[in-house]
Order: structure tokens, then sequence, then C-alpha cells
């Protein structure tokens, strides 16, 4: 579907951007961005790996999850139709209908003790989830380091954290982390 949508930009006359121009385009929109619309609270994220996420922010009911692509002005172009721009002020205009603002990507105080390297084994894959003090969280293939995904996460509580969507993350024990209830993770040495 991104190649469908790729032929039209290409067809529109739009130019595909050089890495460099890519990047810095890209780094205005990466991040979580919140937004009223209909009476509720939604947060759209963008990735570095190309994902848009559009989530409700009350209970973390995802949306949609697509690709997306950068124009030269900056301008976002999702699959599902959406085309957002960052304005000069530092916001995100929503197809000209509604205004976001991004969202600070720190992690809380109360739990300090997710900050750290995790490793797990889930589906016969090893895996590392590094939680960072600047509220990322990034999963790894052991095996080779290649970055799978990375998303901010918040804190809940002392025991517990979020990763956008939600993705619940608990202290179980000494250095054992739930996550999601599907596997436990240990503190990498």
């Amino acid at each position: 579907m991104l190649c469908c949508l790729l032929a039209v930009y290409a067809a529109a006359g739009c130019q595909t951007l050089r890495s460099a121009d890519e990047a810095a385009a890209a780094q205005k929109i990466i991040g979580v961005w919140e937004y009223e619309w209909r009476g509720e609270t939604w947060r759209r994220e963008f990735t570095e790996d190309r994902r848009c996420i559009a989530t409700r922010a009350q209970d973390g009911k995802l949306m949609w999850d697509c690709d997306y692509i950068v124009d030269e002005a900056g301008t976002v172009i999702a699959l599902q139709n959406h085309f957002d721009t960052v304005m000069q002020d530092g916001r995100l205009n929503i197809d000209n209908a509604v205004v976001a603002r991004r969202v600070p990507t720190k992690a809380a105080s109360s739990c300090d003790g997710i900050v750290g390297v995790w490793e797990y084994r889930y589906k016969g894959t090893f895996w590392r989830r590094e939680f960072t003090e600047d509220g990322r969280c990034i999963v790894r293939r052991a095996s080779d380091g290649k970055v799978q995904w990375e998303r901010p996460y918040t804190t809940v509580d002392d025991k517990t954290a979020n990763v956008v969507l939600p993705l619940s993350h608990r202290f179980v024990g000494d250095d054992v982390l739930d996550v999601q209830g599907l596997f436990l993770a240990r503190r990498a040495a």
C-alpha cells in the first residue's frame, strides 16, 4: 500500500527527498502529539521507523497504525489520507482541521528503577528492551542489535511504566520485569 501512495505522490509532482533533507524534515515530526477531536483527547505518534500511530489518550485505544512519508516542505502524508504539517510556532496542524501540541517525552521519577537494559526471550528469540532516562523505550534483537521499534514511555506508579499504546511493564521482583503479562525480563548485567 505504501508503494501505491508513493506512486500517487510522485505522479503529483513531488520529489523523493535526499536522505539529509528527509532526516531534517522528519526530525520535526518525530514524537507524540496530542489534540482534541470530537470531545475526546487523541494522540498521534510519529516514529523514526516511519510509523504513524493514532490512539485515544484516555485508554490507549488504537485508532490506526500506518506508514508515513515526509515531503520537502515538512508535510507528513500518512497512509490513512491525513496531511499534517508542523507550523512555525512548533504545533502540528492536522488536516487543516485541528492543532496538536507535542507531548514532552521524559520519564517520571516515580519509576526510576526501570531505566536500563532488560533481556528476555520471546517466541524463541532473545531481545533487549532499553528504558532511557529521557523517556524512550527501545526494543532490539539481541543477536544483532537491530532496533525493532522505539516509543516513549510514562510511569504510572513506583512499580509500573506504560509504553505508548499502552504496553504495561510492572516490577514483580528484584530485577524482574513483567512485560505486558506475556513474559518476564531480567535486568542485563
